[in-house]
């Protein structure tokens, strides 16, 4: 008695140790996966509103800066001096005096002029600060005068930091200067904090502003909770207006040790930081000239996700060891009481017994697979979203551009009636291609089990619409022999067909994501034979382990990480092709990468 005791309490022991094991790994997994999500998303945000400021600085540039009149004032600035020269200086100020005016309702921060050896000539925002020379403190500048090409980036300056855009100005073929048209830090803050509603201070790098700012205007910076960072005093009172009060918490230990050991690096990263309870997500911005990292957007947002996981982590966990408990002071009982039996009638139980559980296990497994089949087609439904939102980024940016560009016109007078047509054919043009998308996305949903007639070179050249955004986005070519035949008809249940292709060429592109591949490309073609057709799908990722080829359909059976598949798309398409479309689905190694073969029968 004493003996299954015992053994039993280590039953228990073992049993529990390894589900927190496997609890804690998938919840950490989870939670490092979504953090990854989070600094992806907010790093596309930041590029997102950092490109819709360079698109105004170059309407800017265009339309009211490089003009003749402009060129003609300034010209004469490097050839004269003294009081000639600061006579330039005031007529260029009182020409743009009243447009810079106008465009710091855009958040324009500063309008500089420079003379062609870096020498500054005309602050728009300290007039009276000039001549100074800048080539050791702003390598735009110099980078421009030298090059005579623009550029663009944040840099720290003599007074303000900010995202820079440095054009080169020229007069009858001559470089006589550039222009800088600069966006403050805190507009672009401003425009994360009320765009997601987060909390996004900018740090600076404490060596770049001793370096650079005057010393009479350093006093417009303060030190941060990072030693290697400072903080724009502005942007510090504007945040502590809204944030909430968990913000103003002390930072954990362990996060300031990141940021000083990872302050500096090139790569920006999403963590948990538990005194605040919220997810600190860092932006890396880099010089453009020298492509060192010298300042940190932090967006500041809701952990929920972090803190709902962790409660239902111990919650499944107190679930799972009382249960382990409970089956085991069930087995226990069992096996005392069978012990007073004779060994006949015990044997007879537990046959019985093995049975039902055996049973249960089948219908259990039966309703995990259905579970896994539908979590599989929701994450098929998540990549053509994900496709549809790759296809939809060009034609949206186009819109926005020619909106830009009407709104920015009107506003300076300068809208010509002759414009109008060509910026409304862009917004239609562009307009009736997002809705042709949805159309076609709208189509795959409706027909998964609709039979019906299809040309199967259309059907491949949809499928490739919806997908090839997303292989553009990775660099991946894709190549087709489909127009090299005469058109193939075939009743079929389009939608399934569908399915196949797209998790085919969706598993080539994760691998050569994966492996870095350089000139990736995924190759379709299309074959017509006497009583079949067979179309194959071959990548240039290296291939499958030998040893992994022949499990390659079966169910559950994966490459991936756990957390990136459940192995049951490939099974599911092998399904789809022999059992639905009666056809056959097999794969091999080329020298390339791996070929996927599917036969269709013609009939």
């Amino acid at each position: 008695m004493k003996n299954n005791i015992l053994i039993f309490g280590i039953i228990f022991v073992v049993l529990s140790s390894l589900t927190f094991t496997i609890l804690n790994y998938e919840k950490n997994s989870k939670i490092e996966k979504y953090l990854e999500n989070k600094a992806k998303q907010y790093v596309q945000s930041y590029n997102a509103t950092y490109e819709g400021y360079k698109k105004l600085a170059n309407v800017i540039y265009e339309t009211d800066i490089n003009t003749k009149e402009v060129r003609n004032i300034f010209k004469s600035a490097s050839e004269t001096t003294g009081a000639a020269k600061d006579l330039v200086r005031v007529k260029l100020y009182n020409y743009l005096k009243n447009t810079y005016e106008l465009l710091k309702k855009y958040n324009i921060k500063q309008l500089h002029f420079h003379l062609p050896n870096n020498e500054s000539f005309l602050r728009f925002h300290r007039p009276k600060k000039f001549g100074d020379n800048l080539t050791d403190i702003r390598a735009t500048i110099k980078y421009v005068n030298e090059t005579k090409k623009p550029i663009d980036g944040f840099e720290e300056g003599r007074i303000y930091n900010g995202y820079r855009f440095v054009f080169p100005l020229s007069c009858e073929g001559k470089h006589i200067g550039s222009v800088e048209v600069s966006f403050s830090t805190i507009a672009l803050s401003l425009e994360i904090i009320n765009s997601y509603n987060v909390i996004a201070p900018f740090l600076i790098s404490k060596d770049v502003i001793k370096e650079k700012v005057f010393n009479d205007e350093q006093s417009n910076y303060i030190k941060s909770e990072f030693e290697k960072f400072y903080l724009e005093k502005e942007l510090v009172q504007i945040i502590s207006k809204t944030a909430k009060t968990k913000t103003v918490r002390t930072l954990s230990q362990k996060t300031k040790d990141i940021i000083n050991k990872r302050g500096l690096d090139n790569n920006s990263f999403s963590i948990y930081e538990p005194k605040r309870q919220e997810i600190m997500t860092f932006i890396k911005v880099k010089n453009p000239v020298s492509h060192k990292v010298v300042g940190i957007l932090v967006v500041q947002s809701s952990a929920d996700y972090i803190f709902n996981k962790t409660t239902n982590f111990f919650v499944i966990l107190i679930f799972s060891i009382v249960l382990i408990a409970l089956v085991l002071l069930l087995i226990y009982k069992e096996l005392e009481q069978k012990a007073k039996f004779q060994i006949q009638a015990q044997k007879e139980y537990e046959i019985n017994v093995q049975l039902q559980k055996a049973n249960i296990e089948i219908e259990k497994n039966r309703l995990d697979q259905e579970k896994l089949f539908k979590y599989e087609k929701m994450a098929s439904m998540g990549e053509m979203i994900g496709n549809i939102a790759h296809q939809w980024r060009q034609p949206l940016s186009v819109i926005s551009t020619a909106a830009s560009g009407i709104k920015i016109n009107y506003e300076f007078g300068m809208l010509k009636e002759e414009n109008i047509p060509e910026y409304m054919d862009t917004i239609v043009k562009n307009t009736e291609f997002l809705s042709d998308t949805i159309d076609t996305f709208r189509d795959f949903i409706g027909e998964e089990k609709e039979l019906k007639e299809i040309v199967l070179q259309k059907r491949i050249e949809d499928i490739l619409k919806i997908i090839s955004a997303s292989l553009e986005n990775n660099n991946i070519k894709i190549k087709t022999n489909t127009d090299n035949i005469e058109p193939i008809k075939l009743a079929i249940t389009a939608g399934e067909l569908d399915q196949v292709i797209i998790n085919i060429i969706n598993n080539a592109k994760d691998i050569l994501v994966e492996r870095k591949v350089n000139d990736a490309w995924i190759k379709l073609d299309l074959v017509k034979e006497k009583n079949k057709i067979l179309i194959t799908i071959e990548d240039n990722g290296g291939g499958i382990d030998k040893e992994a080829l022949p499990k390659i359909f079966d169910p559950y059976f994966t490459t991936k990480h756990k957390s990136q598949g459940t192995g049951l798309g490939l099974h599911i398409s092998y399904k789809i092709v022999t059992k639905s479309l009666m056809g056959k689905l097999y794969v091999q190694n080329t020298e390339a990468g791996v070929k996927f073969f599917i036969e269709l029968p013609m009939s």
